[in-house]
């Protein structure tokens, strides 16, 4: 078993319980420490003096300081008048020191909102860490972590160390108040010493999810420190913080690696650190560990050398990371095979990594990666800020990938890739992961919890004249001392705009994944399938599942019991994605681009918010188009912190004239019925790209709370699907669209036609265009119409185009020429019909070719079907065939390939068709697979 060891020196750790609060003052009579204490103990029961106003967990300061006096047991606890001096906390008598008296006054109104349940938790140490973070954020200012971190060799079986580490971190701060205690997060690991350089040590208080240490003096303003923690923590193998991964190798033995997982929190179970990504600090570390394994880390190799304490193994000292947040942080410790090459533009190495027996299935990744690098470098405007990127994919993995700097870490199957037994598909989802996480190598957003909560409650409280507001005020001392591109480089402030990381990610993947292919992915195309489509159905399926789907504004507020991994939806992917792609449209893609590029170059390694972003746009667009200035900021912000989105509505208002205005989207479960509503306590900014009768030029305006009257008796709305909103017409004006559709839909673009073929399914109009669509003869609108109405796939039997068939497939799907997207479209509208039909003698042949291969073998070293419709066989071949069904159990013991593993694991649920259930072959797992996974 592998062990993780950081050297360090320190002191032998001291566990003080909490005690109570020792209240004292101008008016030190107020009332007794005992009688606080009972106070504290009987929260809940506690009334004032107004007659059935229960003060309960849910009770904020805020609606205390109304209270004249307030009583517990007929004792009265009135009079209790306040000043910067009158509140002071004790640890076993100890006078609480005068620099936090004077915090507790500037903190005093930032707290008012704060319940009694969550005072509670401050007072036994259960806090959740944004709390700590605004506290700490006043008091220091991070420069670097030094890490010494050695694996050991492996232990005998039957040591009860084999799954522990040890370690030694170096911290250097810069004091920005006095104080005399610096709290660190912490969790599951064992502190064993401290130093302060400057400072002795009190004593040390340890709680759930972080550590006091308290000082016997003051640290001064403006003075830098170095804290030495030494400590020991567990390996874990939940794939969070530092944890096994393994593999089985060509001759079936298991191969342990270590690998990293900080994010969204989990550093804290590795390093005692300032956790939370507001504190960008430098990091640099040296890894011992055996001479048949590699290091990897954020930084290039510095250098090696053999480690004189132990025999076999080497010291891997790494070069400092760029000045990061601690989420960003990871190393890998593997003897995993690699390829390499430099970037064009700036001789940027490249590594990309996996088990041996996947190297020669690597260069796809690397290709991807060097055209991408390149092409984002002049995109964006910034170089990249390393000389290296690595890319390692290991087989635990939570996520799909993980954007750590200098080292993005890949699940397995997300780098790999083999034409001859994978699809376009698989080979996409690779392209876009790659361009997603090599995007937020520049852009990236910085989780401080719940800031947007408290950041308007920061103004300086003048007084407080109750009892309850100053025992708030005493708790909440207390509490305070307990206590790439897109995506790295640029790092935002709190959690709540998760989406100015991740949107911006969603924008540029397929955009990157378009240039690995010399633009055969049509991204911008591509981008409304697979994203704003997506986000459309994810809101809709929460009003009609709400208790399955979580929607949320893409500007959210956390609460108590808020866990930031279930904003990792397509709220903060998806749809953000689209609010991005629609304002682009709106200011015009140079002005976006340069937006951007300010944005970036401004703002390098430092934390920003949405405000800064709309700043740069609103910038950029009044320079590059004077005159004409509006406020961006409140057309953007109108779609970030509204839910769902809006409906367009389309009436006539008279025989000339058309009525435009906006509306809620409501859904009637008992009718199971979508209902609109007119605007109740949301509306949006829309903007309205459009065209009137039979004029080809496209008109612009802003549809806001009010509805607006336009001269036109037809009218089209939404151009080319670019805004982030649905259109209902009324049925005169539908039946209008439909004629000119069946005369001849080339009138509308491509994209529009999509728009018009997503919405009338929406609205359920789907009828008045199934005869346009069995001529239509681009994918884009026909895969809108499948993947709503897959019932209705005869309507494109018997279409030319989209029917060659499967040889067609086999022949051409893994080529480099122009029948790609006919490839892809021909197998997606196959998959679809095989719901519905028995497939079976089209698939026999690759049924029986896969069938001679014996069960005890990998299937992927076997068979030579080909990847575009392996998948599909497979769920084929179970349904239908028993002997294969009993293969495919076999397959699945001894398969190491992660593709083919995920194909079985696609086909679970294959079943075959019968007038009872005329769905043979389930729905693809990948796109829930794929999900926000980055």
């Amino acid at each position: 078993m592998f062990v993780l060891f950081l050297i360090a020196v320190g002191f032998t750790e001291s566990n003080h319980i909490n005690c109570p609060f020792k209240i004292m003052g101008t008016r030190k009579n107020c009332f007794r420490e005992e009688k606080f204490k009972k106070l504290l103990d009987s929260r809940p029961k506690y009334r004032n003096t107004r007659p059935n106003i229960l003060i309960n967990e849910n009770t904020t300061i805020l609606e205390l300081e109304s209270l004249e006096k307030c009583c517990y047991e007929s004792v009265c606890l009135n009079d209790c008048g306040y000043d910067g001096d009158y509140l002071a906390n004790s640890y076993y008598g100890r006078d609480m020191p005068k620099n936090l008296k004077g915090l507790t006054v500037e903190y005093y109104s930032f707290f008012k909102t704060f319940k009694m349940s969550e005072i509670d938790q401050l007072l036994d140490g259960t806090a959740e860490s944004h709390i700590l973070e605004n506290w700490r954020v006043k008091l220091f200012e991070l420069s670097n972590y030094r890490g010494r971190i050695r694996r050991r060799q492996r232990l005998e079986e039957g040591n009860s160390n084999k799954n522990t580490f040890d370690g030694e971190l170096k911290i250097k701060i810069k004091v920005l108040e006095a104080t005399n205690i610096i709290a660190l997060n912490s969790e599951d690991l064992t502190i064993r010493n401290v130093t302060i350089d400057i400072n002795k040590l009190e004593y040390l208080h340890i709680h759930k999810n972080y550590i006091e240490i308290f000082l016997m003096e003051e640290l001064l303003k403006n003075s830098e420190f170095e804290i030495i923690l030494q400590y020991s923590g567990n390996i874990r193998n939940d794939s969070r913080g530092f944890y096994n991964t393994s593999y089985f190798d060509e001759n079936n033995e298991l191969k342990i690696a270590l690998a990293t997982q900080m994010e969204p929190n989990s550093a804290r179970l590795v390093v005692p650190c300032f956790d939370e990504p507001i504190y960008k600090a430098i990091w640099k570390l040296t890894i011992i560990h055996s001479n048949e394994t590699k290091a990897f880390s954020n930084a290039e190799l510095e250098d090696q050398e053999d480690d004189d304490g132990s025999s076999g193994q080497i010291v891997s000292k790494f070069q400092d990371s760029p000045k990061m947040s601690s989420y960003l942080l990871a190393f890998v410790i593997s003897d995993f095979a690699c390829i390499s090459k430099n970037t064009t533009k700036n001789a940027i190495k490249i590594r990309v990594c996996s088990k041996p027996e996947e190297k020669d299935n690597l260069n796809l990744a690397l290709d991807t990666a060097i055209k991408i690098l390149d092409t984002f470098e002049t995109t964006f405007g910034v170089p990249y800020p390393l000389g290296k990127l690595d890319m390692i994919e290991v087989k635990e993995f939570r996520s799909g990938a993980m954007e750590n700097w200098g080292l993005i870490i890949y699940k397995e199957g997300k780098l790999s890739y083999n034409e001859e037994m994978d699809s376009l598909e698989d080979k996409r989802m690779i392209q876009t992961v790659i361009a997603h996480e090599i995007a937020h190598q520049q852009f990236s957003m910085i989780p401080a919890f719940s800031a947007q909560n408290f950041s308007q409650h920061r103004g300086l409280a003048a007084e407080a004249e109750d009892c309850a507001a100053s025992r708030k005020l005493a708790v909440y001392t207390r509490a305070e001392r307990s206590k790439k591109w897109f995506g790295n480089l640029v790092t935002m402030k709190n959690w709540s705009q998760l989406w100015l990381n991740e949107g911006f990610a969603t924008l540029y993947q397929l955009y990157g994944a378009d240039i690995a292919n010399s633009g055969a992915y049509k991204w911008d195309t591509q981008f409304l399938l697979n994203s704003q489509k997506s986000a459309f159905d994810f809101e809709f399926e929460s009003l009609r599942k709400p208790e399955k789907y979580k929607n949320h504004p893409m500007t959210f507020e956390l609460e108590e019991n808020d866990n930031i991994r279930d904003f990792f939806d397509r709220i903060t992917y998806r749809k953000a994605g689209s609010i991005l792609f629609m304002i682009r449209k709106v200011i015009g893609t140079s002005v976006f681009d340069k937006a951007i590029r300010s944005y970036l170059n401004s703002s390098k390694f430092e934390n920003v918010d949405e405000d800064i972003l709309f700043k740069h746009f609103q910038d950029a667009y009044d320079t590059e188009i004077p005159g004409k200035s509006w406020d961006l900021a409140a057309f953007a912000k109108s779609w970030t912190e509204n839910v769902m989105f809006p409906v367009v509505r389309v009436e006539e208002f008279n025989e000339t004239h058309l009525e435009i205005k906006q509306m809620n989207m409501i859904y009637d479960k008992k009718m199971k019925n979508k209902l609109l509503a007119s605007m109740t306590n949301q509306s949006w900014e829309i903007p309205i790209f459009y065209r009137r009768d039979q004029e080809e030029n496209v008109e612009f305006l802003w549809l806001k709370k009010n509805p607006i009257i336009i001269n036109a008796s037809q009218i089209i709305l939404n151009i080319d699907s670019d805004c982030y909103y649905r259109v209902d017409y009324n049925e005169s004006i539908w039946n209008l669209i439909s004629e000119q559709l069946n005369e001849d839909e080339t009138v509308y673009s491509v994209k529009t036609r999509f728009r018009l073929v997503e919405d009338a399914m929406f609205f359920k109009k789907h009828l008045e265009i199934d005869d346009y669509l069995k001529n239509e003869k681009e994918k884009l609108p026909i895969l809108a119409y499948l993947k709503k109405n897959e019932k209705n796939w005869k309507v494109f039997d018997k279409h030319r185009k989209f029917r060659k068939g499967w040889q067609f497939i086999e022949d051409n799907y893994n080529k480099e020429n122009d029948k790609i997207d006919q490839v892809e479209t021909t197998y997606q509208i196959i998959e679809i019909e095989c719901r519905f039909k028995n497939c079976l003698p089209d698939a026999q042949k690759y049924i029986d070719q896969m069938k001679k291969c014996a069960g005890n073998v990998q299937i992927s070293k076997c068979s030579k079907v080909p990847g575009q419709f392996r998948r599909l066989v497979y769920c084929i071949g179970k349904a239908y065939d028993e002997e294969f069904r009993n293969l495919v159990e076999e397959w699945k013991k001894v398969e190491r390939r992660a593709s083919e593993i995920r194909y079985f694991n696609a086909i679970k649920n294959c079943q075959p068709k019968t007038e009872k259930s005329r769905n043979f072959v389930e729905k693809s797992d990948f796109d829930s697979e794929n999900e926000e996974i980055f």
